[in-house]
């Protein structure tokens, strides 16, 4: 009779070796790539938060994407100059306009392999797999916006810090690292906003690396990191007078409300910081908020221990990004965490190689289990997508539905007009939430109006005051069609005014 306990020692060696697989490091990749690539390809619509960008890439030039930006919007100067060669190129389709991001994101994926296996060491494919798998950057490589170059130039400095400093590396790699930490403090904010609180912990690990091997103030050891921390700052100031500080108004201040530190009291200030840990780790991959934090705390202990350089370039960042956001100078949250996710991804990757190597002698089924079930359901979704598009607002079918079909005299009240704009430029016939009460009525009088209401119409207070002026006069819905998160409203004149016209 056999005993069960072989079979799980068997399946736990299986596990195992299907792990340590050369076949495991390219499924990862594939599968990440794959799920990028078809969200790509699906040349899903544009939506409102890319249009308002867009509207400003379209009709400025190079040197007017550096100053102010309209529609509230900021983005760093150079991606805006990608986007705008993009334009001048290939047009304003979705697919040249978002083929930065997508190029940012896959280039991330692939620069996280040599990261990991420098930062993490052995564990280092949980790492990879984090990435591969991350709901989050998917989503964002297929948008028209800058998070994805965020990810990507966080990686370059921590890689280019480890270079620096790591005695393990050789001579010629470090040199490379040490010019490319110089080349990224010099043009890395200019590319990525956030890209300031990566490279001021790269510059902390510098000093903090020369601080431990005991360098005195007067000698040359502190060259090369006060040449660094010295050109980081001059590229800081000169990118927040020209571009940053126009993108700083009240608007942003108000939205963005949440994403400040909460200083009405130490508990509140605590409470926030404990749900932006929880927010990291479900931004950094979905479901997954509070384990992947404790993973984080517990591989940024172990890092300490080993190399405390390391864990001031990986932990600094957020520690400045905080400090950013107590100042309300930089909100810390959502999508404004992605360049944070490879400091999370490597400190959590640790973190589970000591959960793990604590484990494996007294649960060896668990040790090599867990690594797997915790990104199991983030990877099932992935690979969901990697054969799925995934479903999107859809402006642009709907703008194409009422085209084919409105005729002289209709009026079209849209709650994102901006996206009809990018897409057909200005019209007469169009109206939004801010046109007035009076021209609503009299187009509804003079013909039929065409609603397109995102949210849908039930959850939007902007077109339920649209609809209340339509009925104001005799006007009634005649038929409602719906797409993917958009409701098409058809609003007929009564046929006594169509009659006296």
């Amino acid at each position: 009779m056999s005993n069960p306990i072989s079979h799980l020692e068997r399946a736990r060696l299986g596990l195992r070796a299907c792990c340590r697989t050369r076949y495991l490091l390219p499924a990862l990749l594939l599968l990440g790539a794959a799920a990028r690539v078809r969200q790509y390809l699906a040349v899903t619509s544009y939506w409102h938060d890319e249009a308002y960008l867009l509207l400003n890439v379209f009709p400025k030039s190079f040197i007017a994407l550096v100053g102010p930006l309209s529609h509230e919007q900021a983005a760093p100067p150079l991606f805006l100059w990608f986007l705008r060669i993009c334009y001048l190129v290939a047009g304003p389709t979705e697919l040249a306009m978002r083929f930065p991001a997508l190029l940012a994101s896959l280039a991330a994926l692939v620069l996280l392999v040599p990261l990991a296996r420098v930062v993490v060491g052995r564990g280092w494919l949980w790492a990879v797999a984090c990435a591969a798998v991350s709901s989050s950057l998917l989503y964002l490589t297929y948008q028209v916006k800058p998070y994805t170059t965020d990810v990507l130039v966080a990686e370059i400095v921590v890689l280019a810090t480890v270079c620096c400093l790591d005695s393990r590396v050789p001579r010629k790699t470090r040199r490379a690292g040490r010019l490319g930490l110089l080349l990224a403090a010099l043009i890395g904010p200019w590319l990525s906003f956030p890209s300031v609180f990566v490279l001021g912990g790269a510059c902390l690990a510098l000093a903090g690396a020369a601080v431990s091997r005991r360098i005195g103030p007067s000698s040359a050891g502190w060259k090369y990191p006060c040449g660094v921390a010295t050109l980081l700052v001059s590229s800081c100031l000169l990118v927040w007078w020209v571009a940053a500080r126009h993108h700083n108004t009240p608007y942003q201040q108000t939205f963005w409300q949440a994403e400040f530190v909460d200083l009405s009291s130490v508990g509140a200030a605590l409470g926030w910081l404990a749900g932006k840990c929880i927010e990291a780790g479900n931004y950094g991959v979905q479901g997954t908020g509070i384990p992947m934090a404790l993973l984080a705390a517990a591989g940024l202990a172990r890092c300490t221990r080993q190399r405390p350089w390391l864990a001031i370039a990986l932990a600094a960042p957020a520690m400045l990004a905080c400090c950013a956001a107590a100042l309300r100078h930089y909100p810390l949250g959502n999508r404004l965490l992605a360049f944070l996710l490879p400091c999370l991804w490597l400190l959590a990757a640790q973190g589970m190689a000591l959960v793990t190597s604590y484990l494996r002698p007294r649960a060896g089924w668990l040790a090599a289990a867990l690594p797997v079930v915790v990104l199991l359901p983030a990877g099932i979704y992935t690979a969901r997508y990697a054969v799925v598009a995934k479903p999107s607002v859809e402006f642009r079918q709907a703008f194409a539905y009422l085209n084919g079909r409105m005729r002289e005299g209709d009026t079209l009240w849209l709650t994102q007009p901006e996206v009809y704009q990018v897409y057909f430029g200005r019209r007469p016939n169009v109206l939004d939430a801010k046109s007035s009460r009076d021209n609503l009525v009299e187009a509804a009088r003079r013909g039929r109006v065409w609603m397109v209401c995102h949210p849908p119409a039930s959850q939007n207070a902007q077109s339920a005051t649209a609809r209340r002026h339509i009925e104001s006069c005799g006007a009634r819905e005649s038929d409602r069609l719906e797409f993917v998160h958009l409701d098409v409203s058809i609003f007929t004149p009564p046929a006594s005014m169509l009659a006296a016209d």
